[in-house]
């Protein structure tokens, strides 16, 4: 049997939320239980819950967070949950393209945002918020751009609002970072 000390569990294992049955929630609002499995459900479309077998835990990021950063970050989650990377020679020069023939009303977000706002750290990925993701899909299609998970060329669906663009730029770069290490 091998023996793992309790450091090195902490190392491995993230710290987890409690676990919520959904006949004690159901109960304590009143509410029914397939209303609360279809809340959880969307929950975990988002990545903010975990949903098994009438079981179910809350990101405790998430919770912890005052309910106007909560308002604001959703749609930055719903936009990268629903994010489509695309990629033709997987250089700089992808980038530079898209960039040349970015449609009126397009935003560039995230890392690019960043280094415009900060000047450190060289972006790798351009993500940018379009209203139809469809016709800028067919376009870079037609140029030779192929769509994949290891495309350096990012489209975002413009869900939510864009009045305060540093705000936007943040909480959407905080939402990627947040996803890449969960």
């Amino acid at each position: 049997m091998q023996k793992v000390s309790r450091n090195a569990d902490l190392h491995v294992m993230p710290a987890r939320s409690p676990i919520h049955d959904i006949k004690e929630v159901k109960d304590a609002v009143g509410l029914s239980a397939r209303i609360i499995r279809r809340r959880l459900m969307r929950l975990e479309e988002l990545g903010l819950a975990d949903y098994k077998r009438g079981k179910f835990t809350i990101k405790s990021e998430v919770v912890s967070q005052p309910h106007h950063v909560l308002r604001s970050i959703i749609p930055s989650l719903m936009s990268l949950k629903k994010a489509r990377g695309f990629g033709r020679y997987y250089k700089p020069t992808d980038v530079n393209f898209v960039k040349k023939n970015l449609p009126d009303g397009s935003i560039i977000t995230l890392d690019y945002k960043v280094h415009e706002l900060t000047g450190f750290q060289t972006p790798l990925d351009l993500h940018v918020c379009v209203d139809d993701m469809e016709d800028i899909s067919r376009f870079l299609n037609s140029n030779r751009f192929r769509e994949g998970r290891k495309g350096n060329v990012v489209l975002l669906p413009k869900i939510g609002s864009f009045d305060n663009l540093i705000e936007r730029a943040f909480l959407d770069w905080a939402v990627m970072l947040s996803a890449r290490v969960v």
